[in-house]
């Protein structure tokens, strides 16, 4: 686990790093669920709280992390719409700091003591302040630099087929865009400061050719204003999104403030977590590509500890960018749904994932 110490110790992501849509549709999530998910940059959770189920366990071992999603909690506690987009970074703001000065009686001590530490992010704009928002603000200035134009039409388009062809004809042979490629396969894609899980992939990996099918991908199945991740990628921010993250949309907001408080907190590892849970405790699990990190014993105690506090008939969702099948010790218990699983991974906004859905039998 030593690959994990310096992730453990940052603030690895901000904005709402996966497409949360996918988990919406492959848990299904009811009013009685209780759910357990990964806290990353706080956005799954509160995209699966505009669900409204039961209660939702955030569970992460960086600490940071979590006390991200603290602030993103107190925030929503204690202002309105417009001044939450303000004081995430979203929109402009000149009093980001007295925005904060407004929410810090609902951070726990830990947080309030790390945010007092780190204001230069809030006043920055919290939402954009991750090692992977600072390598997308990075890598999208050197585009905006050398394609400008060319970046500015791609959001323009409001049809498909129109986005394709100008991205096959003059985006996709531009020289630009090729040298861009080029130093982004290290900028982030071979990155495991970033994404540990490619440790595994192996030094030989071809991140070039992973890269360009997943671009072609992105640009050729949605408007690119209409992605969300996508757009961050290429342009370092929200800006010009026409489809926000769920949390961040306007008409969901009185839903997250209505429904805050059944957010739970929890700085842990997730295997240990599972081991001491009770058993029929958790109705739902979106654990993200969380399977990706864990060593064969790990793997192994994962399938076994959410099998037995899983209440019948409950559901998970699995990322993975490196693929391991389910141990032939639990596939009867752990029963897939390969057509919902091709779907979404078909439809899903961060591109890279493969997607396991299965409903769990006791």
């Amino acid at each position: 686990m030593n690959r994990f110490s310096d992730y453990k110790k940052n603030l690895n992501y901000s904005t709402c790093n996966e497409d949360s849509l996918t988990e919406k549709k492959a848990l299904d999530v009811t009013k009685s669920d209780i759910i357990l998910c990964l806290t990353g940059s706080g956005g799954p959770a509160l995209n699966l709280l505009i669900e409204n189920p039961k209660k939702i366990i955030a569970i992460d071992f960086n600490s940071i992390q979590n006390w991200l999603l603290e602030l993103k909690i107190a925030a929503i506690k204690n202002l309105e719409y417009d001044e939450f987009c303000k004081f995430l970074g979203f929109k402009e703001c000149k009093n980001r700091l007295e925005l904060y000065d407004k929410i810090t009686d609902d951070l726990s001590d830990y947080s309030f003591k790390y945010w007092e530490k780190h204001k230069r992010d809030i006043k920055k704009g919290i939402l954009y302040q991750g090692q992977l928002e600072k390598v997308y603000k990075f890598s999208s200035n050197i585009l905006k630099f050398n394609m400008g134009e060319k970046l500015d039409k791609m959001f323009s388009f409001n049809n498909l087929e129109d986005q394709i062809k100008f991205y096959e004809t003059e985006w996709k042979t531009d020289p630009n865009w090729k040298e861009y490629l080029k130093h982004s396969y290290s900028i982030y894609f071979s990155n495991k400061d970033i994404e540990p899980a490619y440790y595994d992939l192996g030094e030989d990996y071809d991140f070039e050719n992973f890269c360009s099918k997943l671009i072609d991908k992105g640009f050729k199945t949605r408007l690119v204003r209409e992605n969300h991740l996508l757009s961050l990628g290429i342009d370092g921010s929200y800006d010009r999104v026409s489809i926000l993250p769920l949390w961040l949309q306007r008409n969901n907001y009185h839903i997250l403030k209505e429904n805050i408080h059944k957010i739970n907190i929890i700085t842990e590892n997730v295997i240990s977590y599972l081991k001491n849970s009770p058993m029929n405790s958790i109705d739902k699990f979106a654990v993200s590509n969380l399977t990706d990190y864990l060593n064969e014993e790990d793997y192994k105690n994962f399938y076994r500890y959410i099998i037995n506090c899983s209440r019948p008939n409950g559901k998970i969702c699995i990322r993975s960018i490196v693929q391991r099948p389910i141990l032939s010790d639990f596939t009867k218990n752990i029963i897939r749904n390969e057509e919902l699983e091709k779907e979404l991974e078909n439809n899903d906004l961060a591109l890279e994932y493969k997607i396991i859905v299965g409903k769990i039998i006791k």
